[in-house]
């Protein structure tokens, strides 16, 4: 297990959900790093194509160093200005997880930590940061096993975890028109590319 504050650099951190993806293989996942944007200029860490439903759906994942429940809202600030720039793009339609969140307690992640009345810093950023399509990648190792679990957070609900799969109640993307924000469900891909 390697505590949060041993991911001393992003070439780590990323190393960390590499190898996580690579397990999901045998369920059908697949991954491109470092994918460039259509759109030009920006570039995330991993573009990942799961199998939901009759097709498949994308989301992506932004590796950082040193993310726990206390972060820094100075550091989830410019986080969070990075992965809204990529939603802002024509060619973003799914939501961006930063990640993570690595937990040294025990192969469940305690993102059930905090109370609504004392939220950790990572909590509410997901809480906030979830409006605009951002969650946050909570992953612990399972010593029994030898190999990582994870759970997707999206507005303060499970997006995807390794025990129920995909929730269906989380499978929304909010879109903006004017100054109106609504819910609408995230494109499920039915051919084997994305046809944009």
């Amino acid at each position: 297990m390697v505590p949060e504050h041993f991911i001393k650099d992003e070439a780590f951190a990323s190393n960390i959900v590499r190898k996580y993806l690579n397990s999901k293989k045998k369920d059908g996942w697949r991954y491109e790093e470092e994918y460039e944007l259509k759109s030009g200029w920006a570039r995330l860490d991993y573009l990942v194509k799961a199998p939901y439903k009759e097709g498949h759906v994308f989301f992506g994942i932004e590796c950082k160093k040193g993310l726990h429940s206390y972060t820094s809202w100075k550091d989830l600030a410019k986080y969070f200005e990075q992965m809204v720039a990529y939603q802002n793009r024509p060619d973003v339609d799914y939501p961006i997880f930063l990640g993570p969140v690595v937990e040294d307690k025990k192969a469940t992640p305690s993102y059930y930590e905090g109370t609504a009345q004392y939220l950790t810093n990572m909590q509410a950023f997901d809480r906030l940061a979830g409006r605009l399509n951002v969650g946050v990648l909570y992953m612990s190792y399972k010593n029994e096993t030898q190999d990582w679990r994870s759970k997707f957070m999206l507005r303060d609900g499970s997006y995807y975890d390794d025990q129920y799969g995909f929730h269906e109640r989380r499978m929304k993307i909010s879109v903006t028109h004017n100054s109106h924000i609504k819910r609408v469900p995230q494109k499920i891909y039915m051919s084997k590319g994305r046809s944009d």
